[in-house]
């Protein structure tokens, strides 16, 4: 009987492997007999190397991206190559990697969106399965500004600018001017509407209303308006806010913007709001009508208020006036009547009935990869709270529900906002739901936070 020895050829094979090579060694391949088995233990044979591709999982958009292929693996410890390929990216994008052949290429992601990249890894000889990064690149809304409003005469063309216009992510801007109204019979026109820098020629007396929306190559942002006054002369008119004043909580108290006046005569259009409000109020004041010369103002805390009053003749507006209200607690009860006694600390008036402030109390919730589903009295059924909420950098989905309604939904998003969200109806309770890892994936976080109704 002859006895095979195996060793020294998987030695032989060993010593001589520079010159005569690897056969690949599939792990299917182990059991078909004593050499390949030898084979694998002494790792005579090639086995296929592995690709490992890394990087960021989210960026904004210009930020420069390092692709990484470090990781990647080969079993026999051969130096890799690297194949990276660029397999989609938004419409209209220019990206490219800078060294595809590179272990760490770079690229400027230049529109929002997916971007997919794929890397093979080669020792030599044999070449790994494709493995496919993927991250999501983010673009800040631009913001148009239409600049200030500015009275022109009759005849002469008059310079609109959009130049102060904003994008946050430094993309160049594109514009789009229209003329939203014009005293009738007009027939004026915007000389380029999409320059930053257009003209128009008032050719009738009256005010030209026109609006700006820029574009960053991926969105537009929200119009912004500006008004030219065709053959408009005369100077702004002059808010007055009226005297300081201490007010009681829980009781109206008078405002009054009567000596305010305009240069020429021309009556006045009123409006009043709050500037600044006491640290930690959960509500608003309120105005009996914001539009009157004298309305009157109810706090809905202790504390100082900022009011303040901007008036307007038929074209210009006044700069702001303020007036400070000094709030103090009243000598009312809980659930007692708001006047004549005012409210007492802690509570705010509503209905004309003094309650607690803030009954309802701030509801917080977190969570990471399973769906959840909570529920908030808000403690009165109509109101505007505020929604905070942080999806950090996996994608989640956060839906508000009112009455089976849904009055909010975040998206499917990675991010951190706070909105304020109104509802009115017949309960008190809404529902908030949250879809984890909307967009597949694991490994998320999330949290939000419910204010009670201001």
């Amino acid at each position: 009987m002859t006895t095979r020895v195996y060793a020294p050829a998987a030695c032989l094979c060993l010593a001589l492997l520079s010159a005569c090579g690897r056969k690949p060694c599939d792990d299917p391949d182990v059991n078909k007999g004593p050499v390949v088995r030898l084979d694998v233990s002494l790792e005579t044979c090639n086995f296929t190397p592995v690709a490992v591709p890394t990087g960021p999982d989210r960026v904004k958009k210009r930020e420069v991206v390092q692709l990484n292929g470090k990781a990647s693996t080969d079993r026999n410890g051969d130096s890799l190559g690297f194949e990276w390929t660029m397999i989609d990216k938004p419409d209209r994008s220019q990206a490219e990697l800078d060294d595809p052949k590179s272990a760490t290429p770079r690229f400027v992601p230049d529109r929002a969106g997916r971007y997919e990249i794929d890397l093979r890894v080669s020792d030599g000889e044999l070449t790994s399965a494709v493995a496919t990064f993927t991250m999501r690149v983010t673009n800040e809304v631009p913001i148009a500004n239409a600049g200030l409003d500015f009275p022109s005469p009759l005849g002469a063309p008059a310079t609109l600018d959009g130049n102060a216009s904003t994008d946050a992510d430094g993309d160049p801007l594109t514009y789009t001017w229209t003329v939203k109204s014009r005293p009738a019979g007009s027939a004026a026109r915007l000389s380029d509407p999409n320059s930053a820098t257009p003209q128009l020629t008032p050719d009738l007396y009256g005010v030209y209303l026109l609006g700006l929306v820029v574009n960053d190559g991926d969105v537009d942002s929200a119009e912004d308006l500006v008004r030219v006054g065709g053959g408009v002369v005369g100077q702004p008119p002059v808010a007055n806010a009226g005297a300081d004043l201490t007010a009681v909580l829980g009781k109206w108290t008078p405002l009054n913007g009567s000596a305010s006046y305009d240069p020429e005569g021309t009556p006045l259009l009123y409006q009043w709001s709050i500037a600044e409000q006491p640290l930690r109020s959960l509500e608003m004041g309120s105005f009996s009508d914001p539009k009157l010369a004298t309305p009157n103002f109810l706090p809905a805390k202790e504390g100082r208020y900022q009011v303040e009053l901007v008036v307007e003749d038929d074209f210009f507006g006044s700069a702001p006036d303020r007036v400070q209200v000094d709030v103090v607690v009243g000598t009312g009860v809980l659930n007692g009547p708001c006047e004549p006694d005012g409210c007492p600390m802690f509570s705010i008036c509503q209905n004309a009935i003094c309650v607690p402030r803030g009954g309802c109390g701030t509801k917080t919730a977190a969570g990471s990869d399973m769906p959840e589903t909570h529920q908030f009295d808000l403690g009165q059924t109509s109101g505007t709270f505020e929604l905070i909420y942080d999806t950090y950098f996996q994608e989640d989905l956060i839906r508000v529900l009112y009455e089976g309604t849904e009055i909010f939904s975040s998206g499917c998003v990675g991010e951190s906002k706070m909105i304020r969200i109104p509802y009115s109806g017949s309960t008190t309770t809404v529902t908030v739901e949250v879809e984890p890892n909307c967009n597949g994936g694991s490994g998320t976080a999330w949290e939000f936070q419910v204010n009670c109704p201001m």
